[in-house]
């Protein structure tokens, strides 16, 4: 069995949301713990934290990690704005 530490950016599109739950059915992956990243880290770790449930593998570590990349700013979409906390605020938006 394979141990592995996913790192992740989960919440923006549903491709880590389904890469995790491939990972959490594979019977060659001991998934040792999950990092989280980017634009408000904390609340990609709630979205970990409630597939894992889902799964019923609440017994993995999520820990959540730097909400801003070290080197360059985050981009930031034409449907978000930053709040006063430095996290984003997604709004909706329509294609017009």
């Amino acid at each position: 069995m394979k141990k592995v530490i996913i790192d992740t950016d989960i919440g923006d599109d549903v491709d880590d949301a389904f890469a995790l739950a491939q990972a959490l059915k594979a019977p060659s992956l001991d998934i040792l713990g999950i990092t989280t990243v980017f634009k408000n880290a904390k609340m990609r770790s709630r979205i970990v934290k409630a597939e894992l449930s889902a799964f019923k593998k609440i017994n993995i570590d999520v820990v959540s990690g730097l909400d801003n990349p070290l080197v360059v700013s985050p981009y930031v979409f034409k449907y978000e704005t930053i709040g006063e906390d430095g996290k984003p605020i997604i709004t909706a938006f329509h294609n017009s």
